[in-house]
């Protein structure tokens, strides 16, 4: 986790993983993984994180996107909620939050975007799905503020990934998104 709130993350371990739960998928049984018998927010976040991204790919297999595009969302959707490391355990497992709490925790869909805008990686749908993952089908969600990322359109994973890759490269990230002291 203190490696993810650094801007640093296992790149090879993200790609296996994807590749495994992929694999997996072939599987003709449930695999979601049960999170009742979890001891720490550590560990619900990280199964979270598995059961997000296989009903994400299951779901890209179903539209009936190439292999490709399974994979690239099955990377997003595991990643969509990176920037929780940069929000305190306490305030993670907290049962009710201050308004100042609240925002915290709320950060981390910025923070998440920014994590993966600053890494190494073409991650830059994942950073939308980061950026995105709590907004309202109306485009609001809680603190909307933060969430008004300038993209030359939202994420649309059924397009080509050269396509979205070439528009991604010519967006100006919002000023929140830019690192602290440096405007984008």
């Amino acid at each position: 986790a203190a490696e993810a709130a650094a801007g640093r993350f296992p790149l090879l371990e993200v790609e296996a993983l994807v590749s495994a739960l992929s694999a997996a998928l072939a599987v003709d049984r449930p695999l979601f993984v049960p999170l009742v018998s979890l001891k720490s927010f550590e560990q619900y976040a990280a199964i979270h994180a598995v059961n997000v991204s296989l009903l994400a790919m299951r779901y890209a297999e179903h539209q009936g996107m190439g292999d490709t595009e399974v994979h690239d969302i099955g990377t997003a959707a595991l990643l969509h909620d990176i920037g929780m490391t940069r929000v305190p355990v306490e305030l993670a497992v907290k049962d009710s939050l201050t308004a100042e709490e609240r925002a915290t925790v709320e950060s981390h869909v910025v923070e998440g975007a920014r994590i993966l805008l600053e890494s190494e990686g073409d991650f830059d749908l994942a950073a939308i799905v980061a950026h995105e993952h709590h907004l309202r089908p109306d485009g609001l969600g809680p603190r909307v503020e933060h969430r008004q990322i300038q993209v030359a359109h939202r994420s649309k994973p059924s397009e080509p990934r050269e396509a979205r890759s070439q528009e991604a490269r010519h967006r100006t990230p919002h000023p929140s998104l830019s690192p602290p002291g440096r405007e984008g």
